[in-house]
């Protein structure tokens, strides 16, 4: 197992959470059963510390699912930008019921994590110095291929870039309700387009 800690300029107040999974998990009438996943990375940014846990394909399933779990219990309550991906993920891999909080201030079509971290970008609500780098682009789908090359380094980086740019949705959630709120009914975004074809 590798475990990685960047210290950051920038501190989160809270406990934010991230993983990366191994495999497909949509089902064939195209829902996706996340207690299936098959946890892999395990990202967690709390104040200005991001701890990693990188899971080598010579690590036996006890000790992987050991050293999560010591890691998870370790943490207050932990907000994360999927309550159902983190949340699924962790009862069906680790049979921890966790408690966790939504960072999406909103959800609907194109509300996803790279366009409501770009819309922050564009309106210069995230300096142009503070946005992380990513060798994946922001395309989680290629962490099934770097994980299976074993370029981990590739995909700490890439939980890193996540997590991160969670961090500026999570402190950034009442801009987004202020600027959009003729455009949110009941935590559901109702613009005439998908969320980041607005601009």
């Amino acid at each position: 197992m590798l475990r990685k800690e960047f210290k950051t300029e920038i501190i989160s107040p809270v406990a934010i959470c991230d993983v990366e999974i191994s495999n497909d998990i949509v089902q064939p009438d195209g829902s996706w059963d996340y207690t299936k996943s098959d946890i892999i990375t395990l990202g967690i940014f709390y104040g200005n510390k991001i701890t990693i846990l990188q899971k080598e394909k010579t690590d036996s399933l006890d000790f992987w699912k050991n050293c999560l779990r010591r890691e998870l219990e370790s943490m207050p309550v932990m907000f994360c930008l999927n309550v159902r991906m983190e949340k699924g993920a962790v009862i069906g891999f680790l049979g921890m019921n966790r408690f966790f909080e939504e960072i999406l201030p909103f959800v609907g079509k194109g509300c996803a994590k790279e366009n409501l971290f770009k819309d922050l970008v564009k309106n210069n609500e995230v300096e142009k110095c503070l946005i992380p780098e990513d060798p994946l682009k922001g395309k989680s789908v290629l962490v099934l291929d770097k994980y299976a090359e074993n370029k981990y380094e590739e995909v700490i980086l890439h939980n890193k870039s996540c997590l991160i740019k969670e961090y500026f949705i999570f402190m950034k959630r009442f801009w987004f309700l202020e600027k959009y709120k003729d455009k949110i009914n009941k935590g559901w975004w109702n613009g005439e387009k998908p969320f980041g074809e607005h601009y």
